[in-house]
């Protein structure tokens, strides 16, 4: 994942570090390692410090995991990441999308600062293009989305699903998608989120697609999709129904 594709507070703390630790700031195209790591390869708790001590912790409860930044990790230690993660943990989710920025700054500087304590066990991330697929279970999700699943498919069907992130799904491919022509679509609801996407640079939450379905295969982001399109977007973030 390339260093300009991360979130800007993330950027800002990454830069930051290389800072503190003496090194060059990063180049927007230096390419990150970033990949799913068990939770339980994180310290177990971070002396001092409790799961839920502040607001953050309730935020990424809401959040979906799917649209969690990465944790950050260097040379064998917790760098950033811990309201997201004590979140998954509260979750039950086995695991957490990660970035090791080990290239970025010395073993040296990262043992003496210890940052939120040493891993439990090796991540051994790569570099991974940008694309990378990852399957989640209903209940992994997050609750949004539970919510809109449950909706189209009751819940009892629902808890049984397995979804796939497809980061990159063709716009093209999305506006093709048989969906239920009964909803409306107001071309004032398409341009607020049109300017939205402008604002965050990309598409932040994923559409619902259930190929599996015997009516619809559109489930959710209807407006999104129509959006990215008129915006010149070629992929969108989807959330693709494989069980």
């Amino acid at each position: 994942m390339k260093f300009s594709e991360f979130p800007h507070d993330m950027r800002v703390l990454i830069d930051q570090i290389t800072e503190d630790a003496g090194v060059d700031y990063v180049a927007d195209d230096v390419e990150i390692p970033v990949g799913m790591v068990p939770t339980s390869s994180f310290p177990a708790r971070i002396q001092g410090q409790a799961a839920g001590d502040d607001r953050q912790f309730e935020d990424y409860l809401e959040t979906p995991i799917e649209e969690y930044p990465p944790v950050l990790v260097a040379h064998g230690y917790w760098v950033d990441g811990r309201h997201r993660l004590w979140a998954a943990r509260a979750r039950n989710v086995q695991e957490i999308q990660t970035a090791d920025i080990s290239a970025l700054v010395p073993a040296s500087y990262i043992k003496k600062a210890r940052f939120l304590g040493k891993m439990r066990r090796p991540v051994g991330l790569s570099l991974s293009g940008p694309g990378e697929e990852k399957t989640f279970r209903f209940s992994e999700l997050g609750r949004e989305h539970q919510a809109e699943i449950a909706g189209n498919l009751g819940l009892k069907t629902a808890k049984e699903t397995v979804w796939k992130l497809v980061p990159d799904f063709p716009v093209d491919q999305a506006a093709a998608l048989a969906w239920d022509t009964s909803i409306q679509i107001f071309d004032d609801d398409v341009d607020s989120v049109a300017r939205q996407i402008e604002r965050e640079g990309k598409v932040t939450r994923p559409i619902l697609i259930d190929d599996l379905s015997e009516e619809h295969t559109w489930m959710e982001g209807r407006h999104r999709s129509i959006a990215s399109e008129k915006l010149g977007l070629k992929t969108i973030p989807a959330l693709y129904r494989i069980e």
